[in-house]
């Protein structure tokens, strides 16, 4: 049927009078969203001039064309930690071999406070009677 029966359905949707709608809030909040996408723009542009600058120092840096102020700095780096980092590494005991066999420790002398001693070669201790182990012990 095309008449009556049909057209009846649409009789009974909400009734919608745009008018009514608060489209100044839309609005509103449109030109909120607008002026953040512009300050997100101009955020975003700043950065493409900086990638380009560290493309460009990289490229330096791989051709072996070191910029004068990152010689500087990094010349300043190493006065300011070169000092504390060898200063770590000299604290470190190494252990090794001799060239005819025997075990050796070398031993920074800031660990002369540390006696080096071999079980039942230089000192006799009763819990551990095996010959050859390495004992640290204050002096």
């Amino acid at each position: 049927m095309v008449g009556g029966e049909d057209m009846a359905l649409f009789e009974h949707f909400p009734y919608t009078n745009f008018q009514d709608l608060n489209l100044d809030e839309l609005l509103r909040y449109m030109r909120e969203l607008l002026a953040k996408m512009q300050e997100l723009e101009t955020l975003v542009g700043g950065y493409n001039d900086r990638i380009a600058d560290l493309e460009n120092f990289m490229e330096q840096m791989e051709n072996g064309e070191f910029p004068p102020a990152f010689l500087a700095s990094l010349y300043a780096w190493l006065s300011d930690h070169v000092p504390e980092i060898l200063a770590d590494a000299i604290k470190m005991v190494w252990f090794g071999l001799t060239a005819d066999g025997y075990f050796v420790a070398y031993i920074p002398n800031s660990w002369d406070d540390i006696q080096f001693n071999t079980t039942e070669y230089d000192i006799s201790i009763p819990l551990q009677p095996e010959y050859g182990h390495l004992v640290l012990s204050a002096r």
